[in-house]
C-alpha cells in the first residue's frame, strides 16, 4: 500500500511503479464488473483417450479420402488442376490430424496442455518453414 501511494504521488522511482498502477486499475475493473474466473474442469484420462480414438478414426477417414482422390483419373487440364488443388487440401488435412494425434498422444502420456500445445506449435512451424533456429550462447 505504501509503495503504491509513493508511486502515485511521484515520490518513488522504482522500475516497477507503473506496473503496480496498471495492476490496481485491472483489479478495480475486475471488482466493478464482478469478474468470475472461467473454469473448466480438467479432462479425465478416459476423456483424453476418447479424444485420441476420435482423432485416429478421423485419420482413417482422411486417408480414405486421399485414396479416393488418387484413384480418379483426370480427363483434361481443368480436371488435373482440380485434382492438384484437392491433393493440397488433403495434405493440409493430414498434417492437421497428425498434429492433433501428436497432441493427444502427449496428453495420454501425462504431459500438460501447455507442453502439448508448445509441441503442436513447433510442429506447425516446422511444416510452414517458419521455425527459427535458436542458438545457445
Amino acid at each position: 500500500m505504501r509503495i503504491r501511494q509513493a508511486c502515485l504521488s511521484g515520490r518513488a522511482h522504482f522500475p516497477f511503479s507503473p506496473n503496480i498502477y496498471i495492476l490496481d486499475i485491472f483489479i478495480l475493473i475486475m471488482v466493478k464488473y464482478n469478474y468470475k474466473k472461467i473454469t473448466f474442469p480438467p479432462l479425465t484420462p478416459k476423456e483424453i483417450e476418447d479424444k485420441l480414438k476420435e482423432t485416429q478414426e478421423e485419420m482413417k477417414v482422411v486417408l480414405k479420402w486421399k485414396k479416393e482422390n488418387e484413384a480418379k483419373k483426370p480427363k483434361d487440364k481443368r480436371a488435373l488442376s482440380w485434382k492438384t488443388r484437392e491433393a493440397n487440401k488433403i495434405q493440409k488435412r493430414i498434417d492437421s490430424v497428425n498434429g492433433m494425434l501428436m497432441y493427444w498422444k502427449l496428453r495420454v502420456e501425462g504431459k500438460s496442455h501447455f507442453y502439448a500445445s508448445i509441441e503442436l506449435n513447433e510442429y506447425w512451424a516446422k511444416l510452414n518453414g517458419t521455425q527459427e533456429e535458436v542458438s545457445e550462447d
